[in-house]
């Protein structure tokens, strides 16, 4: 048998281009995908012991002289370039290529596991983990809580080479040693010694005939391998400052379970992250891997919540919650294996919380594994195949979705937070008070039941061309509000304010000034639009009375100001209507769940004090609206 580098013929079928779609899903972040991947697969193929398994990324450089067959991969890329040197995209990638490929050092980058069975199946011509991995494509046999479901995870090692060459390597628990290089090029015209022929664009290193591997044992550098395991050796690799620290936030991000829980160690040149190391690294990546850092403090932090519960009767999923201030009120969703999904968010705006919920059982890791992207990072209930499964994998995740929503807010009603560093503006009340009034009860939360709200009835606050008016609704005096005219929501909100200055004259239109007209008269119109705080805080000031103090300041100036008041949640398009407000001891102008306090000025301190029409303790949400200046 010939060993060496073939590159089948496509038998004039289809020609294959620079864009090769697995490379392409990867090719934007390349070492993030590439540890994904790699740790993904070894979890997967871990033995059925309790020691940890190991992933180790080693980056170093070899003579060329040293890649068996290595001018074979020279020579193919120099054909290709020729093919293809009127394709913008292909001849860019090609000249860089060759350039790699014809210095004396080449780069690698091995990777390798070790206390996983290896890549087995070596010996057979299809449908075995060797097979699936080195010559299928959109091929997978894992299932359950294993990691890949659409094979398209084999790209990851191709998108960080130059060449796009690869060499894997294996050692398995059969004893079997077994080496395969595959090289994912271009189709391009490949001369032979008498003809010639167009190739499909991807070649193999091994046994020319039927493209089998070798077997025995390969390595590069000064690497061997004792146990078994998987070795690849991705060739004219992507060497970055960064690549590093790039796959080490990513293994934070993605496997920060899993390296708790001591199943998994991954190792980058010098650096290993271990379980007692983990808390070293998490700290160090703070500012640029945020969530990890609150995933981190979930998973330690002795305050939180741990909820466990047997979902739809397809498995045990749980909940760990941790309220605290300066959390970015996000969800990890993770395999029971600790692999992440995604980060789950959109859950409140005004809960400072951050969570992790695993699948925990084999059925509903199955169910919701058939619903992932093939990246690997969301769930689509679209990707099952019959429409009634397709509704059913709606209808479950909306109910997932909604169970963690219910048990976060849940949460957040039973806890006083008194204080929300507010990066937007949206915030809520604690649904208990900051101090006891006397002896009263304080321990009231948030009940699953719409509250029957009896909105109070205002007057209607109008403003007329020409002059400013304002009533008091529901106070014993006035406050300057100018400017406002739609009070009933529709859109945030077109505002009408006079042309110009007032002007006590009949029928007197006072001074033009710069402005959007409205189409339907001469009024100026702005936009209302909502003003950020740079700090706020919120609290009860007295129990009984329900009454409210809030305290902020705004990011920016801004005319003709209110505060707005709705119930948080499940209900945020429920109104709090407010029965009086005051600030700086004068009474403000309001109208339902709006508090008009006029001008501001960007850093101002406001204080705000109101009481609502609403008896039971509820989560609020408030947001600040008005014209920027």
């Amino acid at each position: 048998m010939a060993i060496g580098w073939n590159f089948p013929s496509n038998d004039n079928g289809q020609i294959n281009g620079i864009s090769e779609a697995g490379i392409e899903t990867f090719k934007g972040s390349p070492f993030p995908s590439l540890a994904r991947e790699i740790c993904q697969n070894s979890l997967d193929a871990k033995k059925e012991n309790s020691d940890p398994v190991i992933v180790e990324f080693s980056g170093f450089e070899v003579d060329r002289k040293e890649i068996k067959g290595f001018s074979d991969i020279v020579s193919a890329l120099g054909e290709c370039k020729t093919f293809w040197e009127k394709n913008e995209k292909a001849s860019k990638f090609l000249k860089n290529a060759c350039q790699v490929a014809e210095k004396d050092k080449i780069r690698v980058l091995r990777v390798s596991d070790y206390n996983t069975k290896g890549l087995t199946g070596s010996k057979e011509l299809y449908n075995s983990p060797w097979q699936n991995l080195v010559k299928s494509s959109g091929v997978s046999d894992k299932g359950g809580t294993s990691g890949g479901s659409f094979g398209i995870g084999k790209s990851a090692p191709f998108a960080c080479s130059d060449i796009r060459t690869v060499m894997y390597s294996t050692f398995d628990i059969d004893s079997i040693r077994a080496y395969q290089g595959v090289s994912r090029l271009v189709s391009f015209d490949h001369k032979k010694l008498f003809s010639s022929y167009i190739t499909q664009g991807i070649g193999y290193y091994g046994n020319t005939d039927k493209n089998t591997p070798v077997f025995e044992e390969y390595s590069l550098g000064e690497f061997k391998r004792i146990e078994t395991g998987t070795d690849i050796y991705i060739l004219g690799f992507k060497e970055t400052e960064s690549w590093q620290d790039e796959i080490i936030k990513a293994v934070l991000e993605g496997f920060i379970i899993s390296v708790m829980r001591n199943e998994l160690i991954v190792r980058v040149n010098d650096f290993e992250v271990n379980s007692s190391t983990l808390c070293d690294y998490v700290e160090k990546y703070r500012e640029e891997s945020p969530l990890a850092y609150n995933y981190y403090q979930v998973l330690t932090s002795s305050d939180t919540i741990t909820i466990s519960e047997n979902f739809n009767n397809m498995g045990n999923i749980t909940l760990r919650v941790l309220l605290k201030d300066d959390l970015k009120r996000k969800v990890l969703m993770s395999r029971s294996n600790g692999m992440k999904i995604f980060d789950k968010q959109h859950i409140s705006s005004s809960i400072s919380f951050a969570a992790v919920l695993t699948l925990d059982d084999e059925e509903i890791n199955r169910y919701f594994r058939a619903m992932e992207t093939p990246q690997h990072n969301a769930w689509e209930p679209d990707r099952y195949e019959t429409e009634a499964d397709v509704r059913k994998a709606k209808k479950t995740l909306k109910e997932l979705n909604k169970w963690i929503k219910n048990k976060i807010i849940d949460l957040g009603a039973q806890t006083v937070t008194d204080e929300v560093d507010a990066a937007g503006m949206g915030d809520f009340i604690p649904d208990s008070d900051l101090g006891s009034q006397g002896d009263e009860e304080k321990s009231e939360s948030l009940d699953n039941r719409n509250s029957s709200i009896d909105v109070q009835k205002v007057q209607n606050v109008k403003v007329q061309k020409g002059f400013q008016h304002t009533e008091s609704a529901g106070t014993s005096g006035e406050i300057e509000a100018p400017g406002f005219y739609d009070y009933d929501d529709v859109g945030e909100e077109t505002a009408f304010v006079p042309s110009g200055e007032p002007n006590n004259s009949e029928g007197g239109r006072g001074t033009a000034s710069a402005g959007i007209e409205d189409p339907n008269g001469n009024d100026v119109i702005y936009k209302t639009v909502q003003i950020k705080p740079i700090y706020i805080r919120l609290f009860m000031s007295d129990y009984k009375n329900r009454q409210y103090r809030l305290i902020a300041s705004p990011e920016e100036s801004a005319d003709n100001c209110y505060v707005k008041l709705t119930v948080s949640g499940e209900q945020s398009n429920i109104k709090i209507p407010v029965k009086s407000a005051f600030m700086n001891s004068k009474p403000l102008l309001i109208k339902s769940n709006k508090i008009f306090i006029g001008n501001v000025l960007k850093g101002q301190k406001i204080t705000l004090d109101f009481s609502i029409s609403v008896d039971d303790i509820c989560s609020m949400e408030v947001n600040l609206y008005g014209n920027k200046i």
